[in-house]
């Protein structure tokens, strides 16, 4: 959850020149054997002014080309793929969701085999078909709507461990997620014991349910917002250039940069 609520102000305030490579962690040396080791990041501001310079410009203006398409493109497609509506994606939510409560269709099966108690015709006969489909569906809905109510949790006991730990947090939201998630399941469960068998009442809450989910899980549009980024401490092009000379790569490995 932490690392989800990340992303976005991480993809809005990308700098290459920020971004930490194995290489210059371990200053250009194997950690276990010592020996040398060649600049990712060198290949890689060659390749970026490759793709996203011009042989008119000067300096590192294809590193900002290359963050400003990070943070204004990418980031929407990145936000859109990972995240979808929120912090769980629709289709690994329905994935969840739709798991669980597949054994449950044995019993609906069962009982739609068995037909209704009483010959039925007509509209009748309609309404116990219509009872049914809620019977069954009033599972992935509800599960839609209780993972939603989870994550809302969850992102609520985010914000509570800035102010106490994470286990007072987990007690804090535990409670009042139960609840919410019987809540949820509280209008199927009335409707379906307390109404006969030809009743359609219990469509109104499946009809209600859907419509909300489809509200929620709808996918949202992430805008990246206007501003640029400190590099105070970044590694840019003319420092790579600056490195001691018992640093640089070697000759043939200069070769394949040249910036």
């Amino acid at each position: 959850m932490r690392s989800a609520a990340m992303l976005p102000g991480q993809l809005q305030d990308f700098s290459i020149r920020n971004a930490e490579c194995f290489c210059c962690s371990n200053n250009h040396r194997y950690p276990d054997t010592g020996a040398w080791l060649q600049c990712d990041r060198r290949l890689v501001f060659k390749t970026l002014r490759q793709w996203y310079g011009d042989d008119w410009e000067e300096g590192e203006t294809f590193l900002d080309n290359f963050d400003t398409q990070v943070r204004n493109r990418l980031r929407d497609e990145v936000l859109q793929g990972v995240l979808g509506a929120g912090m769980l994606h629709l289709e690994y939510t329905l994935s969840l969701v739709y798991v669980v409560y597949l054994p449950f269709l044995s019993y609906w099966m069962r009982e739609v085999a068995r037909g209704p108690e009483e010959e039925l015709a007509g509209w009748e006969m309609l309404a116990w078909s219509v009872k049914q489909v809620c019977k069954v569906a009033k599972h992935p809905i509800g599960g839609l709507m209780n993972m939603w109510l989870l994550v809302a949790a969850c992102t609520v006991g985010l914000s509570l461990t800035r102010h106490c730990s994470q286990s007072l947090a987990a007690l804090a939201i535990s409670f009042p997620a139960i609840c919410l998630a019987s809540f949820v399941w509280m209008p199927f469960e009335l409707l379906q014991s307390l109404t006969d068998e030809t009743s359609v009442l219990m469509l109104i809450p499946v009809l209600v349910y859907g419509a909300l989910a489809s509200y929620l899980y709808k996918p949202r549009r992430y805008r990246a917002q206007d501003g640029r980024t400190e590099h105070a401490h970044s590694l840019s092009v003319d420092a790579l250039k600056e490195m001691p000379k018992e640093e640089k790569m070697p000759t043939e490995a200069e070769d394949t940069l040249n910036v």
